[in-house]
């Protein structure tokens, strides 16, 4: 029942709130440049200045937003699925294989199941502190 009720009325008072706002944030900066000592402002002036600002906090909300829903770029959450490349062969340790990979702009330990030559495009499976568990691409 209370959804339905909040389809119905959102819509309406959103833009009257929306209005009001508007006529409030203008009668602001109107205000505002007035006691500045600016002298009389015109309301096309102040409409002008108050559309501005409105719309500068609009898009710093949107950029915001974007940089918020992007995937995470650092620690081992933002490491795990990237793609990398061999920097030399692998070489038999004593449980896998390890190396060098570069991934993401920067050289990284790595370790293996199977030896990798170099050049091999891996894929990172895990991270372990500063050394990563990549697999072959295939």
């Amino acid at each position: 029942m209370t959804k339905k009720i909040l389809n119905n009325w959102v819509p309406l008072t959103l833009g009257g709130l929306a209005a009001g706002g508007g006529l409030m944030v203008q009668a602001g900066v109107r205000n505002a440049l007035q006691s500045m000592g600016l002298g009389q402002i015109s309301v096309l002036g102040t409409l002008l200045l108050s559309m501005g600002l409105v719309g500068f906090i609009l898009l710093l909300f949107v950029v915001g937003w974007a940089a918020h829903k992007r995937p995470q770029a650092v620690g081992s959450e933002g490491m795990v699925g990237r793609i990398g490349r061999v920097r030399g062969p692998f070489t038999a340790d004593a449980t896998s294989y390890t190396g060098l990979v570069h991934v993401f702009g920067a050289l990284w330990q790595a370790q293996a199941d199977e030896p990798l030559p170099g050049g091999t495009r891996v894929l990172v499976q895990q991270v372990d502190g500063l050394v990563l568990r990549v697999k072959k691409m295939d």
